[in-house]
């Protein structure tokens, strides 16, 4: 799954030389948390709300109140943006971009093909992705199972016993290294006889976490 899906395209930007009252004026009407920064069609740098209320804190504590607004007046973005910042493609695995999020432990990230800045990929587009794989907004029933790590056929038994119950697979999740020796597996059906297919699972030996009744 790319980046592209779920990235917000033609994202808002500013130019390094947008006053940064304008920025942070910009950032709390739109209840943005971070701008691009660009020039001449080219990424130069990121800027967030913390960045613009660093600069407020900061001569706060070296100026008397006229020179603050003085000296904020004449604050640009670029005085307070981090340049060259890190980015992904569009054609990038989503779990990629996220786990450079969370390694660098930064709220969202540009999405850039070929030096132009095309989308930004935030928390909360993840967080949307992870809700709709999870079957988020959907009718139907949700199951939670484990599996064995390792072995052929453990997939195919649930699929042959949702077919078997006349219940139409949705969407399905899986986590393969849930733990050493299991997998988790999360998945929406259409609605049906519940307590039959559960029934037809256990005799199969799968582990049942969770049930559309629990």
């Amino acid at each position: 799954m790319q980046v592209s899906l779920w990235m917000t395209r033609d994202p808002v930007t500013v130019d390094p030389k947008t006053p940064a009252g304008k920025a942070l004026l910009l950032m709390k009407e739109r209840k943005f948390r971070r701008l691009p920064v660009v020039e001449d069609d080219r990424l130069v740098g990121i800027v967030t709300v913390n960045d613009l209320t660093g600069g407020l804190k900061y001569l706060a504590g070296q100026y008397d109140k006229a020179h603050q607004e003085r000296h904020f007046e004449r604050m640009r973005v670029e005085h307070v943006m981090t340049p060259s910042p890190l980015t992904v493609r569009s054609d990038a695995p989503l779990e990629e971009a996220g786990r450079l999020m969370s390694e660098r432990k930064i709220g969202g990230i540009p999405v850039v093909d070929q030096e132009r800045l095309v989308g930004m990929l935030s928390e909360s587009d993840l967080f949307r992705a992870l809700a709709k794989m999870l079957g988020w907004g959907q009718p139907g029933q949700r199951f939670t199972v484990l599996l064995p790590q390792h072995g052929e056929g453990h997939l195919e038994t649930i699929l042959t016993t949702l077919h078997v119950r006349e219940l139409q697979l949705q969407s399905l999740f899986t986590v393969a290294d849930y733990s050493p020796t299991q997998r988790l597996v999360s998945f929406w059906t259409t609605e049906g006889a519940v307590a039959e297919f559960l029934e037809d699972l256990r005799q199969r030996g799968v582990q049942i976490l969770e049930t559309p009744a629990s």
